[in-house]
């Protein structure tokens, strides 16, 4: 997977690799889930990530036949994520809502992706691998 990030950073049609090097996503929520008088919740609009083809993959597991789960633990040395958002939450008693550009510059993060998927057939016949479901933690050091 290394090799293929490094080989293609900007993409590869015929196995319909996106651009990795400015990733563009819509509608990603990005949730603290603690118990803590900190509760923010960002839905960036559109997010653009770069960086992700300097990663390296520290390891992964459902590499099997039938796949219900793939799990992978990477480590980026820097990403940028930019994007507009809209964000609401709590910080103690005070409410949080607002809306505008955000960016993120994450450096020596750890991320720990778990995806649930579904093989598909389609129509020419072959298995394709469909993302049914897909939670990241990252823990950057900056």
């Amino acid at each position: 997977m290394e090799e293929v990030l490094r080989k293609y950073p900007t993409g590869n049609p015929d196995i319909g690799m996106p651009n990795v090097s400015a990733l563009t996503l819509k509608n990603v929520t990005i949730s603290q889930v603690s118990d803590s008088a900190i509760k923010l919740n960002f839905k960036f609009l559109q997010l653009v990530v770069e960086g992700l083809q300097n990663g390296q993959i520290l390891n992964t597991t459902g590499w099997t036949k039938d796949p219900k789960i793939f799990e992978a633990i990477f480590f980026f040395p820097k990403l940028l994520i930019n994007g507009d958002y809209e964000t609401d939450g709590r910080i103690l008693v005070l409410a949080m809502n607002g809306k505008g550009k955000g960016y993120f510059d994450l450096t020596n993060g750890i991320f720990n992706v778990r995806v649930k998927v579904a093989l598909e057939k389609r129509h020419n016949g072959k298995n394709y691998v469909k993302i049914t479901k897909l939670k990241l933690n990252l823990l950057p050091e900056k």
